[in-house]
């Protein structure tokens, strides 16, 4: 029955991959953790347990209230005629001068339109994309293989300080969505929204395969090897300087991750670690390591080049 409960849980994780990937949504979703790990370890990558998402922020940057300059809706703040500026003086004639600028470049928007401000932008549709996958879900909840989601349970809750989220301080929500299948446990889908981490290089597309029933590989966007593989030395620095015991787990990822002799952490991913820098190969060897530790030394191995060019 654990065979079968395994693929029947594959099944549900592979269908809501799959809608993801097929709609509008995907391009503002990044994934990552252990679904992406068959990408960069192949049959080697332990079996996924859920989806872990980044959600890209918005094209643009929203101005800043506090100091919109130049980005304003009209020229009056920055007119050398002091009385336009607040509002005074509309009745009078004006003097080509009282019109000048002074030398000061505004970026007005086209007639009609107005700029974006931050609130509006926390404020509007963009941030619910979880909304969004749940309803890819309930409109097509069969997973196949008799594999049924039942989004009309779903159940939320926010991720920040004080969970596996502590690392950056990241806001984000969980959705965990039931699955029945005939004759088996229930088992549920797992998915984690990251609204708020930064993404220091850009996703790379990348093909998921599918379990062998199924035909066309999933596309999808994914976080580089190298940015991948930082976030995993992030969670387990952290977890020996705040637990003091990391996931065997994340030391068996990061160990797949840091294989290839040619990869390497740039300056910029480098300065996202705990402490600026790549731990040393001492200090991983050093380590408390929940479950498997045997890629302990692999790692450390591997460590030793990964910040140099």
């Amino acid at each position: 029955m654990a065979d079968a409960r395994t693929t029947a849980h594959r099944l549900a994780l592979d269908h809501v991959l799959h809608l993801i990937s097929e709609a509008p949504c995907a391009n503002r979703l990044v994934l990552r953790g252990s679904a992406a790990m068959c990408v960069w370890a192949g049959d080697r990558a332990r079996e996924p347990g859920d989806l872990d998402w980044v959600v890209r922020p918005v094209d643009g940057v929203p101005r800043d209230e506090r100091d919109p300059y130049p980005y304003l809706d009209d020229l009056d703040p920055v007119r050398l005629w002091p009385e336009v500026a607040h509002g005074a003086g509309r009745p009078t004639m004006w003097e080509f001068e009282d019109l000048t600028t002074g030398g000061l470049r505004a970026h007005v928007p086209p007639e009609g339109l107005s700029w974006v401000s931050g609130d509006e932008v926390r404020m509007g549709d963009w941030d619910v994309l979880h909304d969004e996958v749940l309803h890819l879900i309930e409109r097509s909840p069969s997973a196949g293989g008799d594999v049924r989601l039942d989004p009309a349970e779903a159940a939320y809750s926010h991720l920040g300080d004080g969970d596996e989220y502590r690392y950056a301080g990241i806001a984000g929500l969980r959705i965990v969505v039931p699955w029945h299948a005939p004759g088996l446990p229930a088992g549920t889908v797992q998915l984690d929204f990251a609204y708020d981490e930064p993404l220091p290089e850009p996703p790379v597309p990348v093909l998921i395969p599918r379990p062998a029933a199924r035909r066309r590989p999933t596309v999808i966007w994914t976080a580089s090897r190298a940015l991948s593989l930082a976030w995993k030395l992030t969670w387990l620095v952290t977890d020996q300087a705040t637990l003091g015991v990391s996931a065997g787990k994340d030391l068996y990822d990061a160990a797949l991750l840091a294989e290839p002799a040619d990869l390497r952490l740039s300056r910029r991913l480098r300065s996202m670690l705990p402490g600026r820098r790549v731990p040393t190969p001492d200090e991983i060897r050093a380590w408390n390591v929940t479950g498997d530790a045997s890629h302990r030394e692999s790692l450390a191995a591997a460590v030793a080049r990964l910040g140099h060019h």
